[in-house]
């Protein structure tokens, strides 16, 4: 990927993030991508919930999800949608969005063939701007 393509990417998600947090649309308790959060508040907020129920006499239950594929599930047309019902988006922003997530196509190719083009119609590269609200979007599409 180019320097500038990463140089957009950047400057898109710091806007996105500082959109979202100035509105309050980041759950109070999201501790990945934000300011003054890290795995460590994460689990010391579970942690701390645990040893409350369990002070007050209740049974605490932990369930423990493997998410590392929710980049992958993401249906892009719900995706963006949901960014403009959930987030308010609107307008250039979510024209932008629309273009930079469409007209991607993918092919496989082995030593001795190579498949048709296909488009590219859920889940978006890992490591991009995403990661800040992949986990959080992938919900709202799943529960759309």
């Amino acid at each position: 990927m180019s320097v500038t393509s990463k140089l957009l990417e950047r400057l898109v998600a710091q806007q996105l993030v500082k959109y979202l947090t100035d509105n309050g649309l980041l759950p109070d308790l999201q501790s990945a991508y934000r300011a003054h959060h890290s795995t460590e508040t994460a689990v010391l907020n579970v942690l701390a919930d645990i040893l409350l129920a369990l002070d007050s006499g209740n049974l605490a239950v932990l369930i423990l999800l493997d998410l590392s594929a929710d980049f992958d599930s993401v249906d892009l047309s719900t995706l963006l949608h949901r960014l403009q019902i959930s987030y308010g988006l609107g307008g250039a922003v979510i024209d932008w969005f629309t273009s930079y997530l469409s007209g991607h196509t993918q092919q496989v190719r082995t030593r001795t063939t190579i498949a048709s083009l296909l488009a590219v119609t859920c889940g978006f590269l890992k490591g991009r701007f995403w990661a800040p609200f992949s986990f959080y979007c992938t919900l709202l599409t799943f529960c759309s």
